[in-house]
């Protein structure tokens, strides 16, 4: 036989409509709430993350590597003197 309470008890049926998430379901759901411009904002982050990480594989070379010393040193393709500063200015 089951025992049938004889009165109403509204904590029984709170109590099965409740859920304990884990934390990564309550992230996925506040994803699905946040606005749109936050989720293009932690995409520019992770964006940012991604090429920090793996930096040494997207760009093996340095700058000296890249852009030799100017050869020649001529006026008309160096603008810049020793101290990187405009030539076209003075």
């Amino acid at each position: 036989m089951t025992n049938i309470p004889k009165s109403y008890s509204a904590t029984g049926e709170i109590g099965a409509t409740l859920q304990k998430r884990s934390l990564w379901a309550r992230f996925l759901l506040d994803l699905k709430k946040s606005p749109y411009t936050a989720r293009f904002g932690m995409v520019v982050i992770f964006f940012y993350i991604f090429v920090a990480l793996f930096a040494p594989w997207l760009a093996p070379y340095g700058e000296s590597q890249v852009f030799p010393a100017r050869l020649g040193g001529h006026a008309l393709f160096s603008l810049c003197d020793q101290m990187h500063c405009d030539r076209m200015q003075r």
